[in-house]
């Protein structure tokens, strides 16, 4: 299966069309029956629970929209960051064996 098909363009509005609508509409729908929930919990009040999830459930909605959009980019930076991790923890460990073999 390949990741992109040739017959879509590659540009924005061409990755919206990739989207699973259904799964989209399913995911909005979830959400605010949480958000709608927590309201009625709530008394009819949007603090202390409902407008917290309406932010957090906006946030990672967007954030999910980003991702979908620019999964390439994302898995680049990603992977860019663990190496930076990586190579830190390296580095860390190296210096401090020297240390320990120094000052021993």
């Amino acid at each position: 299966m390949a990741v992109f098909r040739e017959s879509v363009p590659r540009d924005l509005p061409g990755k919206m069309m990739e989207l699973n609508w259904t799964l989209v509409l399913l995911l909005v729908l979830l959400g605010t029956a949480g958000i709608g929930m927590l309201y009625s919990v709530g008394g009819g009040s949007w603090e202390p629970w409902a407008i917290n999830h309406a932010i957090r459930f906006a946030l990672g909605f967007a954030g999910m929209l980003v991702i979908a959009m620019f999964v390439v980019i994302v898995v680049v930076i990603v992977v860019a960051i663990v190496l930076v991790i990586v190579v830190v923890i390296v580095v860390v460990i190296v210096v401090v064996i020297v240390v320990v073999i120094v000052v021993v």
